[in-house]
Order: C-alpha cells, then structure tokens, then sequence
C-alpha cells in the first residue's frame, strides 16, 4: 500500500476486526509498503498480530502466515479447554443441567431482578417418588436414563430464560422468572404430568416403567434471603410427599 490513504484505511479495517465480536479472535497479518515507524506501532495497538512489508519473500511471508496459523490453533485450544472446565464446574454429568452451584447465583440475579422489576419467581423444587425402587428392582442404569429423560422433558416444557437444575440425585430445582402464582402452578402440574407421561423402556420387561414427581412450589418476591426461599420450596416439597406424592403443593407466599 503505497498511499498515505491506504495504510490508514488499512489500519482503520484492523481497528474494526479486532473490535468486532465475529472477528476479534482473528489473527490480523497487515501487508504493506513503506509504513512509518508510528504507523506500524499504531497497527499493532490497534491489534495487528504482525506487520510484513510488501516486498516480503514468498517463503518468509508462508513462514509467519504459519506462525499465526498455529498460534490462532494454540489460542483457540486453550479457550476450549478453559470453557469445558467452567462448564464442567457448573453442570451435572448425567443431565447436562446446570448444578446447585449455578443455581445459587443465577437465584442472585432473579432476585435483583425480582426487586428492580415488582415481578415476582416461582422456586419448583422436584423429586423423583419412589426412586430408590427404581434403582432397586431395574438397577442403576434405568436409574439414570429416569433422570435424564425427566431432564428431557423440563428441557422441552420450559422457557429459555428458566433456570433447570439437578440438585441432587433425584431432586431438581426449577425457577421461573417473571412468573405470578396461576402461572407457576399451570407450569407445576403441566411438569407433573408430562413427567408421568414418559414411557421408559427396561429391557426383559413388556411394559415400559413409568414414575411420577413431587412438586413443591414456592412464590418468591425477591425479599427472602435465598437459603430460606430454597427451605421454603423443600417444605412445600415435603407437603406433597405427605399428602400422596404426584402433587403440587404450594408453600405459603413470601
């Protein structure tokens, strides 16, 4: 690039593609003639990963194009890994739910929202009846394909902006933001009912195995401190074990 313009317009290109959220992991090579020394700083601030003259040789010039290959490869993979063990940190392995520690601090962010908004949240807190049953007479692995179908299925009847989470073995934990108490209670049954919907096929058995959940409810205004919001969905939890299982029982309102 000759011109004055020209390597302005170049440096003007690097500026926006490393600025752009699309572009800003691209590794930038600028190519030009006859730079000045603050033109080639300025480039490299703007975020050029390296400067070649135009009159570069061909070798030297694959040589770097290769160096940058491989750190872009070196750079993508330690991003990959670094995701994969926050996902990790924050997600159950069976499910693919996110964990109670997620949930704690998504909880946070609900109730900020809660109190800025005037809208309330509904806590559904879930379990599996009878599941020890299920791992006694079928064994461990229709255990699991019991949880990750019902993981499924809250997948499939839920919002993107709810939260999903297992919590325990076969305890999980649902929040609906912006929810008000007739919404929160048609969602926990509509659960309730998918979940005792499910055909679970068990080998060597003609019929397919089928399990119900409890379901407690709890509506939140976003003034109760989130260890007692979450007592407070495990009482209700307890409420619908005590009167028959299959239920949803609703905690009294904060």
């Amino acid at each position: 690039m000759a011109g004055r313009s020209d390597a302005e317009r170049a440096l003007s290109i690097t500026s926006q593609l490393r600025s752009r959220a699309r572009t800003q992991d691209l590794r930038v090579v600028l190519i030009a003639e006859d730079l000045a020394h603050f033109q080639i700083a300025r480039a490299f601030d703007l975020g050029a990963h390296d400067v070649v003259p135009l009159n570069v040789q061909t070798s030297d010039l694959v040589a770097r194009l290769r160096n940058q290959g491989k750190i872009h490869h070196v750079i993508r993979s330690k991003k990959h890994r670094v995701r994969e063990s926050l996902l990790q940190a924050i997600t159950d392995p069976l499910t693919g739910l996110y964990n109670r520690r997620y949930a704690a601090n998504r909880l946070v962010e609900m109730q900020r929202d809660c109190l800025a908004t005037g809208k309330h949240f509904a806590i559904l807190a879930f379990d599996v009846d009878h599941f020890k049953n299920v791992n006694d007479r079928y064994g461990h692995a229709i255990g699991d394909a019991v949880l990750t179908k019902l993981a499924d299925t809250l997948r499939k009847n839920l919002r993107d902006g709810d939260l999903i989470c297992r919590t325990g073995g076969e305890e999980f934990l649902v929040a609906l933001p912006h929810t008000d108490l007739a919404r929160a209670t048609t969602t926990a049954n509509r659960l309730r009912k998918a979940v005792g919907a499910l055909d679970i096929t068990v080998k060597n058995h003609a019929t397919p195995l089928r399990v119900t959940v409890s379901i407690g409810l709890s509506l939140q205004d976003g003034k109760m401190p989130i260890p007692e919001m979450l007592d407070q969905a495990d009482r209700a939890l307890y409420q619908a074990k005590a009167r028959g299982r299959n239920v949803v029982a609703m905690a009294a309102a904060a």
